[in-house]
């Protein structure tokens, strides 16, 4: 029989977890902060990790989805308001057990994040909630509605001008390295396909032989994706249901409302993830929760500081350091500066 995610059993030291929402990383008080029922969560964790986390614009369906892969109505929150209701970064308190052909045995971490553009936050928040969401993760999706088109190539330019900065400080290391697998899902797809989304995608990151000054960004976007995100793909999603109404309040919904073509789609993304997702790894080494239980238990460890710098990236100057285990391992300091723990400083 195929796995789902549903068929997969805890261990005994995980099996008393109640299966519910919590938050991961909290930003408190002008700094982002792991909360400690996560890292509680995670330090249970045995096995190799792998990080899904999804990030996309705010009030586009991101939690809706996620419910979607958990089987679940009532998983992470969502609501019919123009109110973003994810607040930094959230997880699954339940890690799913996974096993395929890149690891034989493995827990799933399923990550939910705040969505960016909404009017409460500004270009440096957004930025540093979607970096976070990236860099922890071992397989990335980015939700989006309708289209490939020029205004959700450009709305990724937030977060590739970033990997630029993260880029310059890894020395040697490879993309491959740090940066996750892409999945771009788009939602609500009704155009008739003659080719595999994947093709679709490489279809809308070809760059074009002319452009004018104005279009060099959009270019320069495109070409940071495929240099960051060497294994891509991308996967359509039909519009779960034509009532307007119900879709407002779509965790209400029940199956049989939902359109057929929703759920079989919906059955392929999960299987797809499931047969392609790996566990977090870093210089030759693989994740656990031990790993990173003890990493983030050190009394300096923060998961983000952010503070002013002389650089820029996107509107707003920001310097970051990140200083989580799910993104670094062993003696790797790129700051150049002696830490207590592994770190990157962007500046």
């Amino acid at each position: 029989m195929e796995p789902s995610l549903q068929d997969y059993s805890t261990s005994p030291s995980l099996s008393t977890l109640q299966p519910q929402q919590i938050p991961l990383i909290s930003y408190i008080d002008g700094k982002f902060q792991v909360d400690k029922k996560a890292i509680s969560v995670i330090s249970k964790i045995k096995e190799p990790v792998a990080v899904l986390s999804i990030a996309g614009v705010y009030r586009s369906g991101k939690s809706f989805l996620l419910n979607q892969i958990l089987d679940r109505n009532d998983g992470f929150t969502t609501s019919p308001s123009h109110l973003p209701c994810t607040k930094g970064l959230w997880v699954w308190s339940v890690p799913m057990k996974v096993s395929n052909d890149n690891h034989p045995d493995f827990r799933l971490l399923i990550v939910d994040s705040e969505g960016i553009g909404s009017f409460s936050a500004n270009e440096t928040y957004d930025t540093q909630v979607f970096s976070l969401a990236l860099l922890m993760s071992s397989m990335f999706i980015y939700n989006s509605q309708g289209s490939i088109d020029d205004n959700a190539i450009t709305r990724l330019g937030l977060v590739t001008e970033l990997s630029k900065y993260v880029k310059s400080k890894l020395g040697g290391l490879d993309n491959q390295a740090i940066f996750p697998s892409f999945l771009w899902v788009v939602r609500d797809f009704s155009l008739d396909l003659q080719i595999t989304p994947k093709n679709y995608l490489e279809f809308a990151l070809s760059s074009e032989e002319r452009y004018t000054e104005t279009e060099r960004n959009k270019q320069q976007i495109k070409a940071s994706l495929k240099q960051y995100f060497r294994d891509r793909d991308c996967f359509t999603l039909v519009r779960p249901i034509h009532d307007e109404k119900k879709l407002q309040n779509a965790s209400k919904l029940e199956s049989y409302e939902i359109r057929p073509e929703f759920r079989n789609q919906i059955e392929k993304l999960k299987q797809k993830i499931l047969d392609t997702v790996a566990p977090k790894e870093l210089g030759g080494r693989m994740l656990n929760g031990r790993i990173i239980y003890q990493n983030l238990q050190n009394k300096n460890a923060k998961a983000v500081k952010t503070e002013r710098g002389s650089n820029r990236v996107g509107k707003h100057s920001l310097r970051i350091r990140i200083r989580s285990s799910f993104l670094f391992l062993g003696k790797f300091k790129a700051c150049g500066k002696r830490c207590s723990i592994p770190c990157w400083t962007i500046t």
